[in-house]
C-alpha cells in the first residue's frame, strides 16, 4: 500500500477514499463497506475516553477515545467488530508494531510519542489499520551535528550545526515530516536518500531552513526552504591608504569587514569566496587621490583571477577620482571568487584613499 500518512483526527471524505481504495482487494474479510457511510455514521457523541495501560496486547471497549497510558509497545488490539474506529490518545513513548494485527504503510512499525493521537479501524474480523496519526504535531527540537549520515529522534525541529556535508537521513517513518535549521554552510547531497527536485544537490547556509518529509520506507524529499530569505552580502573596505603603482594591475586589499552574512571574505587574499552557486550583484569603487591629467584608470572586478568586467576614466584635469563598476551581475558557482584590481598609467604610484562611502567593495546573493 503506498498511499500517505494521514494528518488530523479524523480524516475527510477523500481521504477515506484513498485509504480504502487501497485497500480493496487486499485484504482479508468482508468487503469493505462505503468510506462515505463510514464517516456519516461515525457518532463521535458517545466519544467518552477509556484509559487503558499499553502493553503487547491491549483491550479496548465501546468508547471512542482511548486514553493509553505506559511505554510498553503494543502488538495486538483486541478485535470488536469489523467497520469499528478507535481514537487512540498516548501519554508515553512507544511503538505500535505490526507483528501482530495492526497494520501500518509499508509494514512498518509506527513510533508515537506523548500527546500523539492515532485513528484505527478495524477492516475485517481480526486486523487493524492505522487511518491517520497526529504525531507531527510535536514542535519539539533537537540538535544534531552535521554528519555524512545523521540521525534524528522524535523531534520535529532540528538544528544543524557543523559543516559536513549530508547525504543520508536516517529513516523514522513514512510520513514524517521535520524541519532542519542549518547554522553553517554545507550542502545536502543527492548522492543517498535526499532528493530534491532535478536530482540536484541543495547547498545551504547559516540561517536557511529546510522543510523535509519521508515519502516511504527509505527516503525523504525536500519540500521547501526559506533559502532565498537568507542572502548571502558583504561590504568590505580599506582600513589604510593603499598605494598602487604605475602600469601595474594591482588587486586592492580590502580587509575591513562591515557586512559578511556568511564569513565568506577572505581578508587574507582580499577576495569574496561564493558560499553557494547563484546569480550575484558585485559593485566597486575606489577613491583615487590626485589622480593626473591625461592618465587612464581602470576600475577592474576580477572573477577567479581573470578580468571580468571594469570602468576605465581618461582624465581631463587633475583630481581626486572616484571610479567604479557598479551593478553588476555575476554568476557564480560554489567556491568561485571576485576580486578588485586598479590599473593606471600615471608617472608613479597613486594612493586608494580610506572612505566608506567611495571606496568599498560589495555584493548580495540575488538567486
Amino acid at each position: 500500500m503506498s498511499f500517505p500518512y494521514l494528518t488530523g483526527d479524523i480524516p475527510t471524505n477523500e481521504e477515506f477514499n484513498e485509504v480504502f481504495g487501497a485497500l480493496q482487494g487486499k485484504t482479508s474479510g468482508n468487503p469493505l463497506v462505503d468510506p462515505k457511510l463510514i464517516l456519516k455514521n461515525l457518532d463521535l457523541s458517545y466519544g467518552v475516553s477509556n484509559t487503558v495501560a499499553s502493553s503487547a496486547t491491549i483491550t479496548l471497549d465501546e468508547k471512542f477515545l482511548q486514553n493509553i497510558t505506559g511505554t510498553v509497545d503494543i502488538a495486538t488490539i483486541n478485535v470488536i467488530g469489523e467497520g469499528t474506529f478507535k481514537l487512540l490518545k498516548f501519554s508515553g513513548n512507544l511503538k505500535l508494531l505490526t507483528s501482530g494485527n495492526i497494520i501500518t504503510i509499508g509494514n512498518e512499525s509506527l513510533q508515537v510519542y506523548s500527546n500523539s493521537t492515532v485513528l484505527i479501524y478495524q477492516f475485517n474480523s481480526t486486523d487493524w489499520i492505522v487511518v491517520a496519526a497526529n504525531n507531527e504535531l510535536i514542535n519539539s527540537s533537537g540538535s544534531v551535528a552535521s554528519a555524512a549520515t545523521i540521525t534524528l529522534g522524535k523531534n520535529y525541529f532540528y538544528d544543524i550545526s557543523g559543516t559536513t556535508n549530508i547525504a543520508t537521513i536516517n529513516p523514522i517513518h513514512i510520513g514524517k515530516k521535520i524541519r532542519l535549521k542549518f547554522q553553517d554552510n554545507l550542502t545536502l547531497l543527492n548522492t543517498g536518500n535526499i532528493k530534491n527536485a532535478g536530482n540536484l544537490d541543495f547547498e545551504v547556509y547559516n540561517g536557511v531552513i529546510v522543510d523535509l518529509y519521508q515519502y516511504d520506507l527509505n527516503n525523504w524529499i525536500i519540500t521547501s526552504s526559506n533559502k532565498l530569505l537568507s542572502k548571502v552580502q558583504f561590504d568590505v573596505q580599506l582600513t589604510s591608504v593603499q598605494s598602487v603603482p604605475e602600469n601595474v594591475q594591482t588587486k586592492i586589499e580590502f580587509d575591513n569587514i562591515i557586512i559578511d552574512t556568511h564569513s565568506a571574505f577572505d581578508t587574507g587574499n582580499y577576495r569574496f569566496i561564493a558560499p553557494v552557486s547563484g546569480i550575484y550583484c558585485i559593485d566597486a569603487s575606489l577613491r583615487i587621490s590626485a589622480a593626473s591629467n591625461g592618465k587612464e584608470y581602470n576600475c577592474i572586478i576580477m572573477k577567479n583571477g581573470a578580468n571580468y568586467i571594469s570602468d576605465n576614466e581618461i582624465l581631463g584635469a587633475t583630481y581626486d577620482l572616484t571610479i567604479g563598476v557598479d551593478s553588476n551581475i555575476i554568476p557564480l558557482l560554489k567556491n568561485d571568487y571576485v576580486e578588485v584590481a586598479l590599473f593606471h598609467d600615471s608617472v608613479g604610484s597613486r594612493n586608494i584613499a580610506v572612505s566608506g562611502i567611495v571606496t568599498k567593495f560589495t555584493g548580495i546573493l540575488l538567486n
